[in-house]
């Protein structure tokens, strides 16, 4: 199967196509910036395969306008969008688009979480009206309405992915809007009740999923004040899984009240893991931490059909004999349950 970029004459690439007879081939089309979607939808109607399509930094223009009943939309089953920043991305329009993507079963979006939201406490005239039949959903970034996929597909939905993105100004932690940005601004309000509304539909969808990725991190990265943990929040969100196999979670681990609030909200798990992976970035760089977090392990009765354990590190610093010992209980806890290890260092 064919992946086609339309970064050419839509009449040549279509051209092209035909006489190659590889028209049929065409399972995942990716349209640029300089591209409409309007524009390609001639084209889109003609790739009978196609399944995938990637949008990068969509045009405004290419969702206001409105877009004419089309087959090409009704069989796509995978969509990709990677917002641009200025101007300000169309989301409201991007979601009006998500209305006419009737057999969805993958939406992965990308963006900046702090440029993404304009400074106002506008909604954009987001709608709840959605219905997706969504099974994997990626939101690498919070943008408005970033909640609404999993709400529309809460019933479907089996893979979430949560990147980039950090859920503590829902719980109004200090400094949890960065520098410079207080609460009480349009733009603060818009981002802490956007926050709201993603822990609310998570702790909605936590029955009936089978694999996350979430950050418990702090949201501002300050060495002289850092912001409180906020890990014991989640605990609800955990208590509720029912059926999750696979958990990845990213944490930095600073403090001695951080581990035990790791325990306490790996504790509150009943599901039967089959693969924990947990992201270690200390921001103090206190590797010690991370070699503790193993005896949480020995209490946990959600791993007691593990197979694979995963530990990421990616430390302020490279120090290979801590990370060495960091990685080294860990192996111990594996190995006599012939649980698969695998440790990795990130670099900075």
């Amino acid at each position: 199967m064919l992946s086609i970029a339309c970064d050419m004459s839509l009449d040549r690439i279509l051209g092209t196509l035909i006489d190659h007879e590889l028209l049929d081939t065409v399972a995942t089309i990716r349209i640029g910036a300089d591209e409409e979607l309007l524009a390609c939808l001639p084209f889109l109607e003609r790739c009978l395969s196609m399944r995938n399509l990637e949008l990068v930094n969509p045009r405004a223009s290419s969702l206001q306008d409105p877009i004419p009943p089309s087959h090409a939309l009704t069989r796509l089953q995978c969509l990709t969008v990677s917002f641009g920043f200025d101007p300000l991305p169309p989301y409201a329009d991007f979601i009006v688009l998500l209305r006419m993507l009737p057999l969805l079963k993958t939406l992965r979006v990308f963006c900046t979480t702090f440029l993404a939201f304009a400074d106002s406490s506008d909604d954009m005239n987001l709608s709840n009206r959605l219905n997706l039949p969504l099974v994997e959903y990626h939101a690498r970034g919070m943008y408005p309405g970033c909640h609404l996929p999993i709400l529309a597909a809460r019933m479907t939905l089996r893979t979430l992915y949560l990147t980039a993105m950090s859920l503590s100004p829902a719980f109004l932690v200090p400094h949890a809007l960065g520098p410079g940005m207080e609460y009480s601004t349009p733009r603060g309000q818009t981002i802490v009740r956007e926050s709201r509304q993603i822990f609310d539909a998570l702790i909605l969808v936590a029955p009936r999923l089978h694999t996350l990725f979430i950050s418990a991190h702090r949201w501002s990265q300050m060495y002289n004040n850092p912001e409180t943990s906020h890990l014991l929040h989640l605990v609800p969100i955990f208590s509720a899984f029912r059926e999750l196999r696979y958990l990845y979670l990213s944490v930095q681990l600073d403090t001695d009240p951080e581990m035990d609030e790791l325990a306490e909200l790996l504790g509150a798990m009943t599901c039967a893991l089959h693969e924990l992976r947990l992201y270690f970035e200390p921001l103090l760089g206190r590797v010690r931490h991370i070699a503790a977090a193993a005896d949480i392990l020995h209490t946990l009765v959600c791993l007691h059909r593990l197979r694979t354990v995963v530990v990421v590190i990616r430390p302020q610093q490279n120090d290979n004999d801590a990370l060495e010992a960091a990685f080294q209980p860990f192996r111990e806890f594996c190995r006599p349950r012939r649980v698969k290890f695998r440790g990795i260092v990130l670099s900075q």
